[in-house]
């Protein structure tokens, strides 16, 4: 996973260092001791706990006589993604939005405006790997939560409430090492915006293959409230969501009326997007990069 600090300033800074491990925890420490604040293990992982209590991940050494060490299973993974970050100037709201990639299929919000003390504020998705009982109505389709929660106040929705904008994630079924397309029609062709305190689905857009990158946002009006996100899929696929009416009225959209369009494809030929698109707003035009590559099979 990738570690996340935030900065709560004052006189003497406190900062804190959020991250995920495969000890099955979500760790709050304070960096400047290296001490932990506190842990969090989600419900989703009581089950993979067990496994690491009885230390199974052990491999077999010639020599040994069978029995002598536990059969070898596979390794599970827990809160293994990327953190997103809500944190208003006054830090009087700090909120973090940590993802499971491998470990499942959900995202949560936690309330850490005191660092040392962390409130649960909500928990969006599927519960299961394998199957969607339990899901958050609207979630069905979540794929394992690769993409980071972008965070964002968006003119349409509301000037005091932040939403998320996530990418819907990734289907293992990608995994298949095959030069063509894996598994179209799979888990995680969406992008999700939510309401980043209550976690509340405001709107899903459907996207042709899993969109595992995290979802960028760009605001052309320069006034602190993106008005596109794009969005990039593992069939190759480029899609552009407006929150504004056109680039020559910026008028705000209600969430009803935000819009998504396919800005650009590879006629499918296996060429798969797993990185977010890098975004410039110059001129009136908006330029989109991004590099294609399965970065689960480097080699291929």
């Amino acid at each position: 996973s990738r570690p996340q600090p935030i900065n709560y300033g004052g006189a003497n800074p406190v900062v804190s260092v959020y991250y995920g491990a495969n000890d099955g925890a979500l760790h709050a420490v304070d960096a400047a001791t290296g001490v932990e604040r506190w842990s969090f293990v989600a419900p989703e992982f009581f089950s993979r706990l067990t496994r690491i209590r009885d230390n199974t991940t052990r491999v077999a050494f010639p020599g040994i006589a069978p029995g002598f060490i536990p059969t070898p299973a596979p390794k599970d993974y827990f809160f293994d993604g990327s953190i997103g970050v809500y944190q208003n100037a006054d830090n009087s709201k700090v909120w973090i939005f940590p993802s499971m990639r491998r470990g499942g299929r959900m995202l949560y919000g936690i309330d850490v405006t005191n660092p040392a003390t962390p409130v649960f504020k909500w928990r969006a998705g599927c519960p299961n790997l394998n199957n969607d009982t339990g899901c958050t109505e609207g979630m069905e389709g979540i794929g394992q939560t690769w993409s980071m929660p972008n965070v964002a106040f968006i003119r349409g929705f509301s000037a005091t409430t932040p939403v998320i904008v996530v990418g819907g994630g990734y289907d293992k079924c990608e995994d298949k090492n095959e030069a063509g397309p894996a598994c179209p029609g799979g888990k995680g062709g969406l992008v999700y915006v939510l309401n980043a305190d209550t976690g509340a689905l405001t709107r899903a857009f459907d996207t042709d293959r899993a969109t595992a990158p995290a979802v960028p946002l760009i605001d052309i009006t320069n006034d602190g409230s993106p008005d596109y996100a794009y969005a990039a899929d593992t069939g190759g696929n480029v899609y552009r969501f407006d929150f504004i009416a056109s680039p020559t009225t910026k008028i705000a959209l209600t969430p009803a009326q935000w819009t998504k369009r396919k800005i650009a494809f590879t006629n499918n030929d296996g060429r798969k997007f797993m990185h977010a698109p890098a975004l410039l707003y110059s001129q009136n035009m908006v330029y989109v990069a991004l590099g294609s590559g399965d970065r689960e099979h480097p080699l291929r």
